[in-house]
């Protein structure tokens, strides 16, 4: 870390363009001022680390830069919903949804954000500052763009998550607790489901 600053630093006072080539995301989070995402040779994306992270142009480097879940949405007149509702043919999007921005509460009306279904507490592991949970969601619940190995989709999905501290204490939660799980932000993919 000392070592990224200093050498940030030095880039801010020569004012010299410098390319690095890595494979650390943190660090191409922490040096970068544009960054270029590449896959088997081609140039997939370009552009400042945060619009990469927020608004991903493609699955791979929604995946490649941090974890996140894909999955199927619809949009809907009251935006992205993870339910196919009655009403005429919803467009099915990509929905990328990181874990940070993943809400968990005791039921659906506790939800603030998007309602995107319920599900398990399946794991739960202790980061000092950030828990990172897996949540296990029903098989007629979202369904997962690029299914994982976590099981077929009888078993239904894995939904990543991860809470700061005071999202901890606000709600506890235990291996095998039944949750709500909300959307505070969602990012629409613009490529379509059948690429």
């Amino acid at each position: 870390e000392e070592l990224r600053r200093t050498i940030r630093q030095i880039q801010r006072e020569l004012q010299i363009t410098t390319i690095l080539v890595t494979h650390d995301q943190e660090e191409a989070f922490a040096l970068a001022d544009r960054i270029g995402v590449m896959n088997q040779g081609r140039l997939l994306e370009c552009g400042r680390p945060d619009d990469l992270y927020t608004r991903p142009a493609t699955r791979f480097v929604s995946t490649f830069l941090g974890a996140a879940n894909l999955l199927l949405g619809y949009r809907t007149p009251r935006g992205v919903r993870f339910h196919r509702s009655g009403n005429g043919s919803p467009r099915e999007v990509v929905a990328v949804l990181r874990p940070e921005e993943v809400e968990l509460a005791a039921g659906e009306p506790q939800v603030r954000s998007n309602f995107v279904g319920h599900g398990v507490v399946e794991e739960m592991l202790f980061g000092g500052a950030v828990e990172r949970l897996r949540v296990r969601m029903p098989s007629d619940g979202p369904v997962p763009v690029a299914p994982g190995r976590d099981g077929g989709q009888e078993a239904g999905s894995l939904l990543e998550v991860s809470r700061t501290l005071p999202e901890q204490r606000v709600f506890p939660v235990a291996l095998g607790l039944r949750v709500a799980v909300g959307a505070r932000r969602i990012h629409v993919l613009p490529t379509p489901i059948s690429s």
